[in-house]
């Protein structure tokens, strides 16, 4: 179970936050970056190998890596494309208003230092620097600390999703309770055609 937030960028961000750490955080767009040893060095701490990263980067992602003295701390994705979402067993389908940001990670003696926060508003700039205006996300259910730091940030929750996996078929349902509506999802071809079901709830119902 998993829940879809959404934060509207027409919206002023409030002032980025400061981490008690002196990090610089730095964009990634290619494999050819020089820093991108360094992605690979903190994303393999979260279990991406180095041939993800090269595809998300092909594929139009970035990347935000918060560097300590020279060592990767901690990053974080955007997309304004398609990308599967394997926790809710569908595709996010970009449209030209709208990027998702997934793939935070903080490395475990770091955390506790809102590099998670810094980084989200990092990402958030750039999105509406580059005229986007909505930014979506997903989050697991209990993951406590990352959906606060989306609350801090802005983001609303709309929706939530339920994925099931039986043998070879894929069984998704999105509850819908709260506009502005939930970013299109492609659901075929991961790993079958999955069933799809979505149940409209009332405004501000979880």
């Amino acid at each position: 179970i998993a829940y879809i937030v959404v934060r509207d960028l027409a919206v002023p961000l409030p002032s980025s936050p400061q981490s008690n750490l002196n990090v610089i955080v730095q964009t990634i767009r290619n494999a050819n970056d020089p820093l991108f040893p360094q992605l690979v060095e903190v994303c393999r701490a979260q279990g991406v190998a180095a041939g993800s990263c090269k595809h998300y980067l092909d594929d139009g992602a970035i990347a935000c890596v918060a560097r300590l003295n020279d060592q990767p701390i901690a990053v974080g994705w955007m997309t304004f494309a398609n990308v599967f979402v394997p926790l809710i067993g569908s595709t996010f389908a970009g449209q030209n208003d709208s990027c998702l940001l997934f793939g935070d990670f903080v490395l475990p003696e770091f955390r506790g230092h809102r590099l998670q926060r810094l980084l989200g508003m990092h990402r958030l700039a750039q999105a509406r620097d580059e005229g986007i205006r909505w930014s979506y996300g997903y989050i697991m259910r209990g993951n406590t600390p990352s959906l606060s730091s989306a609350i801090r940030r802005g983001f609303r929750t709309v929706a939530t999703v339920h994925h099931l996996r039986l043998a070879r078929r894929s069984f998704v349902r999105v509850h819908q309770y709260a506009r502005p509506p939930i970013a299109p999802l492609r659901l075929e071809g991961w790993p079958q055609r999955p069933s799809f079901f979505v149940s409209p709830g009332r405004e501000g119902e979880p």
